[in-house]
């Protein structure tokens, strides 16, 4: 219950110390849904003003994130990997104690542009595959992944079978193993195209990532460009002498 006496920290101080505790503990995880705000109305007796302040100053600390059609879900206080780590996004995932799913799975065969050519070390003009995925957790769209891989590469043409780990369906089936990755972060901005796949504020903040793999006989396989909403995930990286 909230405390009401004189002198008592004000009923929005008290409201977003439950809340940023019950977070902090982790009685409401990563990409977990807050409670509605009528449900901490009923709770503690105090007026959906009030509730939605202390969400709203939680929302620019950078502890919840509120999502239309969705409600409000945890940001902070997530199980960080080290960036220097070599795994796909769903064993990151799983390392966490998250499993993620995948909302849309698209492959193609496509023509390598200049960014695609250079990275793949192919010829600008080359076919190639080109895998598109909307990748989530809890529901919540997380990163839009584009990649291309060789065409010298038996890929299948049908789409179901990438709605799991891509690094698992090529060592199942291609044989591959990834041994080495060069990539590069930068920051980006929202267009409307991935506003709407990602459901998030168009030119809101993103996190760019270009990723190039190699396989165990130190080969370029594949080339991805991923693009994270900012607010929904952050990279860890530890360095040591």
């Amino acid at each position: 219950m909230l405390v009401r006496s004189k002198g008592a920290p004000t009923l929005k101080e008290q409201l977003i110390s439950i809340i940023k505790s019950d977070i902090e503990t982790g009685v409401y995880k990563e990409g977990e849904l807050l409670p509605r705000e009528i449900d901490y109305e009923e709770k503690y007796g105090v007026s959906r003003i009030t509730v939605r302040a202390a969400i709203g100053e939680l929302e620019q600390k950078g502890y919840v994130e509120r999502i239309k059609g969705k409600g409000t879900i945890v940001l902070k206080y997530r199980k960080s990997e080290p960036l220097l780590k070599i795994e796909g996004f769903t064993d990151e995932m799983r390392a966490k104690g998250i499993v993620p799913t995948t909302a849309s799975a698209m492959i193609k065969l496509v023509k390598a542009d200049a960014d695609c050519g250079e990275a793949l070390g192919i010829e600008k003009g080359m076919p190639v595959y080109e895998l598109i995925r909307v990748r989530c957790i809890n529901g919540i769209p997380i990163v839009r992944f584009k990649t291309y891989i060789k065409s010298t590469i038996d890929m299948s043409l049908d789409s179901n079978l990438y709605y799991e780990s891509l690094y698992e369906y090529l060592r199942r089936e291609q044989g591959i193993e990834i041994s080495k990755i060069k990539q590069r972060i930068t920051a980006g901005l929202a267009d409307e195209v991935l506003a709407k796949e990602l459901n998030c504020n168009k030119k809101g903040p993103m996190l760019i990532l270009k990723r190039v793999g190699y396989d165990q006989n130190d080969e370029v396989f594949e080339y991805t460009e991923g693009q994270y909403v900012a607010s929904r995930y952050e990279y860890y990286m530890e360095l040591t002498k």
